[in-house]
């Protein structure tokens, strides 16, 4: 029974519509949405891992956990402190296990959410009247409003996750299959101690490192794919789950491992009319992969090099267009354009008339402003751009964006 300390029930913002779930108090801010949690599932569908019961010793809300039952068709055991957040996780597998059918799934009747610690492998697998596990999910709860912390601060921790579960994993393949989806906010000294933690408990195991974003440009998780879940000879992974809840997300690979993966250098030369110029979005950047990806929708002959490679919008210079494989590809790019002219002036309400008439006498119909603003008055130099040019024959859309190389102004044509 769900009890009267939980939320009412929730539609997933990205789950099919009428697939609800129960939440605790403060826990919808926490919970994994619905189509990155299926998203992983179908990636791990991919893995070669061996029949048995998924584990999650941290379970939450336990929409990972069910994700991973529906896609999988596993039976799945979530054990979590909280009887009432517990409560809730009992309640979302029941409504995924249900969701759209005439009768329960074959695998809701053979899982369990259990109240407990944790790290007590033998009472747990007791009570959960199993004896060995295919594939581990860890999410430990990390603390609440920290924009940063140690490893000896999650809970449950790892050494002792791994420590008790380690003999009742499953390793047909010589390594077992293990997920760890730890904080975005982890440097790479973190990083570097959780490879050895792992390593130190499983062995030279293979592993993956993956970034997912669902665009804004942050990366929303970062985990730690190891042994049969690691993707061979992949070392870095970025996925950018798709704007559409049914879309496919694009993934990037990079070989290298995540340690060797080099910093991005800003070029000093000046740009010039006629080149494009494009915003990559930032969680690309950050995952260290853009160079990955930037080869991939480049001609072989267009080089391109940097004019911003951190923050909110890191900007490239080059040749050509970008050519677009796919949906995933335009997703990568904040804005793209090819630079039509330079605007010297300091742009304010004095001198925005002066851009609008530039941008008209460029064709451009609708301009963006994308340049370094107070936000103060950025909406009304946007409104009166708008005003201004309205009435303009449509022929192109543009921006405008700070010159890293000048103090002036771009304006560019959208392509």
């Amino acid at each position: 029974m769900i009890t009267n300390n939980l939320e009412s029930l929730i539609q997933g913002p990205t789950a099919p519509a009428g697939l609800k779930f129960h939440l605790g108090k403060g826990a919808k801010r926490l919970a994994t949405p619905w189509q990155v949690a299926v998203d992983r599932a179908e990636r791990i569908q991919l893995c070669d891992i061996p029949k048995g019961v998924i584990l999650d010793p941290a379970c939450g809300s336990g929409i990972q956990l069910a994700a991973y039952c529906h896609v999988l068709d596993k039976a799945g055991v979530g054990i979590e402190l909280s009887n009432e957040v517990a409560i809730a996780a009992a309640g979302n597998l029941w409504r995924v296990g249900v969701f759209e059918r005439s009768e329960e799934a074959d695998w809701l009747s053979m899982s369990k959410i259990i109240v407990g610690d944790g790290t007590d492998a033998k009472s747990c697998m007791n009570l959960a009247e199993i004896s060995q596990i295919s594939f581990l999910h860890i999410d430990p709860a990390r603390p609440a409003n920290s924009r940063t912390h140690g490893l000896n601060e999650m809970r449950p921790q790892l050494p002792a996750i791994f420590a008790n579960w380690h003999t009742h994993l499953i390793a047909e393949s010589g390594s077992p299959a293990l997920l760890l989806d730890l904080s975005p906010r982890l440097s790479m000294a973190q990083c570097d101690e959780v490879e050895e933690l792992v390593r130190n408990e499983f062995g030279e195991i293979e592993m993956t490192w993956e970034w997912t974003s669902r665009g804004g440009g942050r990366v929303d998780r970062l985990s730690l794919w190891a042994g049969a879940v690691a993707e061979a000879s992949v070392g870095c992974r970025f996925v950018r789950i798709s704007p559409h809840i049914f879309g496919q997300s694009k993934v990037i690979k990079g070989e290298m491992e995540r340690n060797s993966l080099k910093p991005l250098s800003v070029g000093i030369s000046k740009v010039r009319k006629n080149e494009y110029v494009s915003i990559i979005d930032a969680a690309l950047t950050s995952s260290g992969l853009a160079e990955e990806w930037l080869n991939s929708v480049l001609a072989d002959e267009d080089a391109f090099r940097w004019l911003v490679c951190d923050g909110r919008r890191p900007m490239i210079a080059h040749s050509k267009p970008l050519q677009f494989v796919d949906e995933g590809d335009s997703i990568m790019v904040q804005t793209s354009g090819q630079i039509e002219a330079f605007f010297s002036p300091v742009l304010s309400a004095a001198t925005v008339g002066e851009l609008a008439e530039l941008a008209a006498s460029l064709g451009i119909h609708s301009l963006t402003l994308r340049a370094t603003l107070s936000p103060d008055i950025q909406p009304r130099l946007q409104s009166t751009l708008h005003r201004l040019l309205k009435h303009q024959q449509k022929h192109y859309g543009g921006f405008v964006i700070d010159d890293p190389t000048s103090s002036q102004l771009l304006v560019c044509k959208t392509v």
